[in-house]
């Protein structure tokens, strides 16, 4: 049974994609979000079923419960909505940081902790400037500050996820799970506002959507089998 609700959310994510391409916004309106209940529905039985809901893991419960929110708000017209689902996806991406822990596992590699955050930072701070001249040629200067604060928090979520290959507690598959999803996810973060801010790119919005998917399903799976203590070292 939990395998199946599983599977279905990737079923429904590949229909998400299709319609996607095919432009069909009534069936986008509806698998979208059903994609992200089926994906929380199957990480709340897992971690009931493993009893490990009372870990870490229910905070990523929440991050994907307000990223489904997030969904709901951007799939309306945004100009009214985009900052309302920004700040839902905002608030997810702080409760992600919050499943991941402390850092006090990382002393022991503190050099290398401080290159790879230094690396996001200088990348991060690449892409906002570009964003923020798109910004401004579309005269939309009230979103430079949400977006520079959407930025420094999706680049600590990005740096907490990869910081766990430093941390004792995680193994290295559970690692490579989170850090994966949270690169995906990112990565569709920065297409999205490219799209909407900069320039628009070929077949732009099923690569937004597919590494959004592929981004949340990467931090749910990781963060459920690891609590569980499903993944090899």
């Amino acid at each position: 049974m939990i395998h199946l609700v599983l599977g279905l959310a990737f079923l429904v994510a590949l229909i998400d994609w299709f319609a996607v391409w095919k432009k069909n916004r009534i069936l986008e309106g509806y698998v979208k979000p059903l994609t992200m209940g089926l994906l929380i529905t199957w990480v709340i039985i897992f971690g009931s079923q493993e009893e490990v809901l009372n870990t870490n893991l229910v905070y990523f419960v929440i991050g994907l419960g307000f990223c489904l929110l997030g969904d709901f708000f951007l799939f309306l017209p945004p100009e009214r909505f985009f900052v309302f689902g920004l700040a839902a996806f905002l608030i997810g991406h702080v409760w992600y940081i919050v499943g991941f822990g402390g850092f006090e596992q990382l002393s022991d590699f503190l050099i290398p902790s401080l290159i790879y955050l230094f690396v996001i930072g200088v990348a991060a701070y690449q892409i906002v400037g570009k964003l923020i001249a798109g910004l401004r040629r579309n005269k939309k200067e009230r979103l430079i500050g949400p977006l520079i604060l959407y930025a420094i928090v999706i680049s600590v979520m990005l740096g907490s996820a990869g910081l766990r290959f430093f941390d004792s507690s995680w193994t290295t598959a559970g690692a490579y799970l989170v850090a994966g999803g949270a690169l995906f996810f990112y990565i569709s973060d920065v297409l999205n506002a490219w799209e909407r801010f900069v320039n628009k790119f070929g077949h732009d919005r099923l690569i937004i959507m597919a590494t959004y998917h592929l981004g949340q399903f990467g931090l749910a799976i990781g963060a459920a089998l690891h609590f569980a203590g499903k993944l090899p070292g």
